[in-house]
């Protein structure tokens, strides 16, 4: 784990939470989980979780401190990444219940490749880190993950892919904190081995359509009408 290090992004000159772009800290991976597990996180997501509506609790979340799991940066700026990790970041959310998602998250931890999971804020998510091979580059790894990945994550957790939530795969993405007295922390992970080898579909050839002179019914006499008039 000594290679894996992680951007915070706390709050500076007056600017926090998800208005910071400007890195604050470096964590390694012992660092990043002595985060979660602190007083202060606990404090930070219990004030979320005990605010009175919705809209309270996603502006304090807004305002928290954040950290890049995907790697380092001098700006949180897919171009200005500087280190890249190998490890994927998993988002579940809207889950129907606690019980269900304690079930998420426990199936998780037993999965080889597994650094940490736990519960969000609310308690009906799962957020957690998982080692990968990592084949793929800086560039591939949204498409890789998003096809590769996430449908080897709902048929391990045999979950529905829409609560797997894809804006995780991004490189630059922020993931804020939570708070789980029952976090589980694996620090002998082993990298998950996966073919990311999806390519894009290619686009058919262009083919050249001749336009007739002169329509011959009004469904012709109309086109012909349009690319008369845009040329």
């Amino acid at each position: 784990m000594k290679h894996l290090r992680f951007s915070l992004f706390e709050a500076l000159n007056g600017v926090k939470g998800a208005y910071q772009t400007t890195p604050t800290q470096e964590l390694s991976f012992k660092e990043l989980v002595r985060y979660y597990q602190s007083n202060k996180n606990k404090i930070q997501s219990e004030r979320i979780l005990n605010a009175p509506t919705k809209e309270i609790q996603s502006k304090l979340k807004e305002e928290r401190e954040y950290y890049t799991p995907c790697g380092t940066f001098t700006q949180r700026k897919t171009d200005n990444l500087t280190h890249h990790n190998n490890v994927i970041s998993i988002d579940i959310d809207n889950l129907e219940s606690r019980a269900k998602a304690e079930e998420i998250r426990n199936r998780l931890a037993q999965h080889n490749s597994i650094l940490f999971s736990l519960l969000s804020v609310r308690g009906k998510g799962v957020k957690g880190l998982m080692l990968v091979n990592a084949t793929y580059s800086p560039q591939e790894q949204y498409k890789q993950l998003k096809h590769i990945f996430k449908p080897y994550l709902a048929k391990y957790l045999n979950l529905d892919p829409k609560h797997i939530d894809e804006a995780q795969f991004r490189i630059a993405q922020p993931c804020y904190f939570s708070y789980d007295k029952d976090m589980i922390v694996n620090f002998n992970a082993e990298p998950l081995e996966l073919d990311f080898n999806y390519v894009e579909p290619k686009l058919p050839d262009f083919k050249k359509v001749n336009v007739p002179n002169n329509a011959t019914n009004r469904i012709e006499a109309f086109i012909l009408g349009i690319l008369q008039n845009q040329i």
